[in-house]
Formats: C-alpha cells, structure tokens, sequence
C-alpha cells in the first residue's frame, strides 16, 4: 500500500510538472510561430497561392501533351504558353488579393503591369524549357520542376518590386 501511494505521488508530481512545463512551452512555441508567420506571411501565402498556380500549369501542360508533342520546338512553346496564361489568369486576382493586398483603384492598368511583367518570365520559361528538353534532351518534368522553380522567384520579385509595390508616403517639408 506504501509503494502505490507513493508511486502515484511520484507519477502524478512528475505528470504534473510535465504539464506545466508543456504548456508552458506550448505557449512559448506558439507565441513564437505567431511572430513567424505575421513577419513572413507574405512570402508564406506567395508560395501557397505559386504552388494552386504552378500547378494550374502542370494540369494544362500535361492535358496539352495528348495533342501536341513537346519534343518539337514549337509545339513546346505553344504548351508551356498555354499553360503560362491558364496559370496567370488565376494568379492575378489571387496575389492581388492574398498576398500583396493590392488598393490600387487602377485595377486595368495594374492588370497590364501584371501580364506585361509575367510575359519576362514567359519568354524565360520558353528559352529554358527550349533548351533542356529540346536541345540538352532533359525529362519533360524534370525541367518543367526546375524551370518552375526559377519562375516562381523571378515572379516574386518581379511582382513585390514592381506590379504590386507600395506607394511611399512621403513627409511635406516645411
């Protein structure tokens, strides 16, 4: 009878001192990730809403090689601009919503910036995928994933430092 009270004493300070220390540490760890994702919720949402884009791109890419035939330059171009454009359709509306959080009242004109800025990384996107399946003979895939990964990142910055900047206020000297 010792030994069980005992042991349910020595188990339940021990269970106890866990759950203080855990939710302490719960706390601690949530306040923490609270900061995180206030201070990186921008590129956080980007690479969300780039990933529902980037894969927009690979559905239409994939259903256009039943019809055309990537090994063939022209038609490779004409599978990764369609995809570029079904993919950007989505994206505008999306970044200017979500992650850029867009006021400008000039929707058109900022809708122009957007496609005139994107048709860069459209041509990009052409050449490199011109040049590792046609000419270095690469995976289809393989490079669509690489040549995305340069997309996405030209795109960000593109998009943050020129489509979607913030106007600076600026201070009225006297």
């Amino acid at each position: 009878m010792f030994f069980q009270n005992a042991y349910d004493k020595i188990m339940l300070s021990l269970l106890t001192g866990f759950r203080i220390w855990n939710h302490e540490r719960l706390e601690q760890m949530s306040k923490k990730l609270k900061t995180f994702l206030k201070k990186y919720r921008e590129v956080i949402v980007y690479i969300l809403l780039g990933g529902v884009a980037t894969l927009i791109n690979w559905v239409a890419a994939y259903l256009l090689q039943f019809w055309l035939d990537e090994q063939i330059v022209w038609q490779n171009a004409v599978i990764n601009t369609v995809a570029w454009a079904a993919a950007n359709a989505f994206a505008y509306p999306a970044l200017r919503k979500w992650v850029f959080k867009s006021k400008n009242k000039h929707i058109l004109k900022e809708c122009i910036e957007f496609f005139s800025s994107r048709i860069f990384t459209w041509i990009l996107e052409i050449i490199l995928m011109a040049v590792t399946v046609n000419l270095l003979h690469m995976n289809f895939w393989i490079s669509k994933i690489i040549v995305g990964l340069i997309i996405v990142v030209a795109n960000y910055i593109i998009s943050k430092l020129i489509v979607f900047r913030k106007k600076r206020k600026r201070r009225r000297v006297q």
